[in-house]
């Protein structure tokens, strides 16, 4: 409707609209809630844009709300209808698309780049002061309408495990599993296992009882009931098979110093898998024997050679009172192609704290560990939402949205195209945070798993990418 501000908008043209049950609104009132004819105070313009953005995500969740700026205005429209603060109209647009994750386009900058430098080309592109004409449409609406929503799809990030602790025991077999270790990654904790284990993950030959294990402290518990609380603890073990006295372990426990020999006595065990005499793989969710475990002998038994034990924790429906989260166990022999599981079972308030992970057993038959790994749940692959570069006015302010993992701490990188391919991947400098923590160039999640961000990139680019980067 010609000559309509937002107010318009609202009270009819968006109930018009929902009767198609669109999936994408594209939305642009600025240029006409600017004219002062029409008496559109920028308060009521923000209002009236966010109430439409409202009325359609209430009827689709997941409708695709695309935002508009559009071109500068000559001073020749007055005084049929001046745009003083047609500016400031433009800017509420981009606030707004932050704020609400809607898409921006933004013709604005582009048309004023050309009013100021080549008024002449301008003109041609104009059918009055306020209107472009189709060259115009054609040469600089539809290039940016095409840059910003027909990119080409960029493959998602596959999220990855987080590696807390990691060891592939390539030291020397002379050597005592200890502190010194160097192949513990990225531990805040070193080894405690004193001469019971071998720095190549060798049992000590002979050792009727041992243990190896790192101190967790609050690492697991403290972040029990979050939405990312799902631990795997999983290791690689060689031992010969048979019926002599053997057992080998690994697992969670609920103690800083875990007790020797808890493969077959487990004071201090709180979820755990064994491989036992006779070559059986077993799992257990509790404390000692009489006191509460739960023992599962698990198939297929008489398991020779190499097998890979996992132990998955799942800690996000911990409360405290009716649900301690659940535990799964999975193993894979050397000749199967991918894991089997074992069993699985809800914890309870006896086992509910976990204070520590690592190896333990006991018998007199050579064992052998070849890997040892405490990963977190994947994390929530980064996503930028409500992007805004302004090159307008010639400060080069902008500010993204970022989503991700509570707690995660980005820094963003910017490129000449999609592949940020080095040496063209550049850091961006962050000048604030209205959500989320800035500290230094790094940004923080709130718990909320988002940052509000602004950065300055100048004006000297028509065109930039940018991406969030995780820091570990």
């Amino acid at each position: 409707v010609s000559g309509k501000a937002s107010d318009h908008g609202l009270a009819t043209q968006t109930p018009l609209a929902l009767t198609d049950n669109p999936d994408a609104v594209f939305i642009e009132f600025s240029m006409n809630d600017a004219a002062s004819t029409l008496n559109i105070t920028q308060q009521q313009s923000e209002d009236n844009l966010n109430a439409m953005i409202d009325a359609f995500e209430t009827q689709n969740p997941n409708v695709i709300v695309i935002l508009q700026t559009m071109n500068n205005v000559a001073a020749n429209t007055a005084p049929l209808s001046p745009r003083p603060d047609l500016a400031a109209y433009y800017q509420i647009y981009r606030n707004v698309a932050v704020t609400r994750g809607a898409i921006l386009i933004d013709h604005y900058p582009n048309w004023l780049n050309l009013f100021t430098n080549n008024l002449a080309t301008w003109n041609s592109y104009m059918s009055d002061a306020v209107h472009p004409n189709a060259l115009g449409q054609e040469t600089v609406l539809m290039p940016e309408l095409k840059e910003v929503l027909g990119q080409p799809a960029v493959p998602p990030v596959t999220p990855t495990a987080a590696i807390l602790f990691q060891d592939d025991f390539s030291g020397q077999g002379t050597d005592p599993l200890d502190g010194s270790t160097p192949d513990v990654t990225t531990a805040s904790t070193n080894w405690v296992a004193d001469t019971e284990y071998k720095a190549n993950g060798a049992a000590t030959t002979g050792q009727v009882s041992r243990r190896a294990y790192l101190t967790l402290g609050g690492l697991i518990d403290d972040h029990r009931g979050n939405p990312d609380a799902t631990y795997t603890l999983s290791a690689t073990l060689n031992v010969s098979a048979g019926t002599t006295a053997i057992w080998e372990a690994i697992g969670f426990w609920n103690e800083n110093t875990p007790a020797e020999n808890f493969g077959s006595s487990p004071s201090s065990g709180t979820a755990w898998m064994l491989r036992r005499d006779n070559a059986q793989l077993r799992v257990f969710r509790g404390l000692k024997t009489g006191n509460g475990i739960t023992e599962s002998t698990a198939t297929p038994n008489n398991i020779s050679g190499k097998v890979d034990l996992k132990v998955v924790l799942d800690l996000t429906s911990w409360n405290g009172t009716s649900s301690f989260g659940t535990v799964t166990y999975f193993a894979k022999l050397a000749t199967a192609p991918t894991y089997t599981e074992i069993a699985s079972g809800a914890l309870n308030a006896a086992n509910s704290t976990f204070r520590a992970v690592g190896l333990g057993g006991g018998g007199v038959v050579a064992a052998q560990f070849d890997f040892f790994q405490l990963a977190k749940s994947p994390d929530i692959a980064p996503s930028l939402t409500g992007f805004s570069y302004d090159r307008s006015d010639l400060d080069g302010a902008s500010q993204v949205s970022i989503k991700g993992s509570p707690g995660a701490r980005f820094k963003l990188v910017e490129a000449d195209d999609l592949d940020f391919t080095n040496p063209d991947q550049d850091p961006v400098p962050l000048t604030g945070a209205t959500v989320g923590t800035l500290v230094g160039n790094e940004v923080i999640l709130d718990a909320n798993g988002t940052a509000t961000v602004q950065f300055d990139l100048g004006i000297s680019k028509s065109a930039t990418f940018i991406r969030a980067q995780s820091i570990p």
